[in-house]
């Protein structure tokens, strides 16, 4: 018996447990929300923002939306559809309102968003040079992602560039590129300076000259391979000049045989399918000056009547050509002599030279009037 009451005890606390608890409607909780409560925009963009949720025993629901800086963000309702629209950089609360009817009785919902505007923004990558001849792609990166992008170049000569970037170099020197993204009224900007540089050539000859009687030498623009071959050749004639070649480095050197004469001389370096040449104005050789090598006389110490002056003859290279031209000497002495296998003038007086004493001496090549006088 005392059992039975336990098991009945225990049976009426658990019902009255279970009956305390509150029976809740399926929809009781159901309340309007927002599909979004917050956003960022760029200027010029929209966005819907829809009412959700609205419960069915909410009658004739409407909906109306504010915005609470309308220069930063406006809004249009469309039935559950709000649209914000962002207008310049800053924060506007967007107020949303849901109206209706219960049972008779009106109901209402006051919901918030919280929209950040933003100015469009671009920024520019790539390669800051390119050859002449050449291409390089900029990337801009923008935002909104949507933004139209443009780009234009400050000097078309030297670089231009296509609708996608794509930049072409045309002769060597410095351009900017700018890249533009516009997004409703606001433009971002970007620039890229690109230096045009000329190819790096890797075979040629860079200068030809000149540089003795019978020498002509040339800079390279590399050193020569074991396969190159050299030529020279005089305008007019067909056989190619006779002489030997030495390369040092990008120094190359021709040696002819045979002084080389007046005329147009041109090297030719081939190497394979490469070939290169460039020419040079050569004139005869010719005596440029007439130089007197001695700071002072020196007299003969067997003959006090003798005094000795050096000299030498130079052509247009600085070579000697003393052995081989003839100079007529004038002194101020009784008389002089020329050697000209060893430059030396013997200068001779009726009288004892003795230190201090001053000799006047005059030489002139006679073909050309090339003179000196000390």
């Amino acid at each position: 018996m005392k059992t039975f009451k336990k098991v009945l005890a225990s049976t009426l606390a658990a019902a009255m447990v279970v009956t305390a608890l509150p029976v809740t409607p399926a929809n009781a909780a159901a309340a309007p929300k927002l599909s979004a409560t917050k956003a960022t925009l760029y200027v010029g963009q929209s966005k819907a923002i829809t009412v959700k949720a609205i419960p069915s025993t909410w009658k004739s629901a409407k909906v109306t939306a504010t915005s609470s800086k309308k220069s930063v963000a406006t809004v249009k309702t469309s039935k559950k559809k709000v649209t914000v629209k962002a207008v310049k950089a800053g924060t506007a609360k967007v107020t949303v309102k849901v109206t209706g009817k219960k049972s008779g009785k009106s109901v209402k919902k006051t919901l918030k968003a919280t929209i950040t505007v933003k100015n469009p923004t671009i920024k520019l990558t790539g390669a800051s040079t390119v050859t002449t001849g050449k291409t390089t792609t900029l990337k801009a990166t923008v935002k909104p992602s949507n933004a139209k992008v443009t780009y234009t170049s400050s000097d078309k000569t030297v670089a231009t560039v296509s609708p996608k970037g794509v930049v072409t170099g045309v002769k060597s020197g410095s351009a900017i590129i700018t890249a533009s993204a516009k997004s409703g009224n606001k433009t971002a900007k970007a620039t890229q300076k690109i230096t045009v540089v000329d190819p790096v050539a890797e075979f040629g000859i860079n200068d030809l000259t000149a540089t003795s009687a019978s020498t002509l030498t040339a800079t390279l623009v590399a050193p020569l391979t074991e396969t190159a071959k050299v030529e020279v050749t005089k305008s007019g004639i067909t056989t190619p000049v006779s002489g030997e070649v030495k390369a040092d480095g990008t120094k190359l050197t021709f040696s002819a045989t045979a002084n080389l004469t007046a005329g147009t001389y041109t090297m030719t370096i081939t190497d394979g399918d490469k070939k290169a040449s460039k020419s040079v104005e050569v004139q005869n050789e010719y005596v440029k000056e007439i130089v007197i090598t001695s700071t002072q006389a020196l007299t003969d110490p067997n003959n006090k009547k003798h005094a000795f002056i050096y000299y030498d003859v130079k052509n247009q290279y600085g070579e000697s050509l003393r052995q081989s031209t003839s100079i007529e000497w004038s002194s101020s002495a009784q008389k002089i002599t020329a050697d000209k296998a060893t430059g030396k003038l013997t200068v001779e007086s009726d009288k004892d030279f003795v230190y201090g004493n001053q000799i006047y001496v005059t030489g002139v090549y006679t073909k050309t009037g090339v003179s000196v006088n000390k």
